[in-house]
């Protein structure tokens, strides 16, 4: 009879267990908000690496790409030595204040693997340039069991 009630007791603590590892996950909408929260907080801080960790691996494969190609050229001009990351961070240093912000007002979840986010994205850049606010869609992929942006487009 004890063994019965330490087995049943024991399937008991394991169900427990299993339902609160369950309800600590993240939804795919809160992991999606994470991710554009992540790329805003990147961006705000001149931290072009953190930016591209925002990006799905093809986005970030490309767009890396295009970086060194750029620099190559820059190279090529007497522009030796002079990063386009450092430009970034030099650029967000120079407008001061939080440049980037976003706001999400939808997000809809398509197949499992594949979300649109439609955003309000204000830049502004202190005193140079009066603040700007665009309609972006966020285009975004789930790749080993977490939301990355692929693409964004202005509507």
């Amino acid at each position: 009879m004890k063994t019965r009630i330490t087995a049943l007791a024991l399937a008991l603590l394991t169900v427990l267990a299993l339902l609160c590892s369950c309800a600590a996950e993240k939804s795919d909408e809160e992991l999606i908000r994470d991710r554009i929260d992540s790329f805003m907080k990147a961006y705000n801080s001149g931290d072009m690496d953190g930016v591209f960790e925002s990006l799905d691996t093809k986005t970030r494969n490309a767009t890396k790409a295009i970086f060194s190609m750029a620099e190559a050229m820059g190279g090529m001009l007497g522009m030796d030595g002079v990063s386009l990351s450092d430009l970034f961070s030099l650029s967000v240093a120079v407008a001061g204040d939080d440049v980037l912000d976003v706001t999400v007002s939808n997000i809809n979840i398509t197949d499992g693997e594949n979300a649109t986010v439609e955003t309000t994205l204000s830049l502004g850049y202190g005193d140079l340039v009066s603040e700007t606010d665009y309609s972006i869609t966020f285009a975004m992929v789930k790749e080993d069991g977490d939301w990355f942006i692929s693409n964004m487009i202005e509507k």
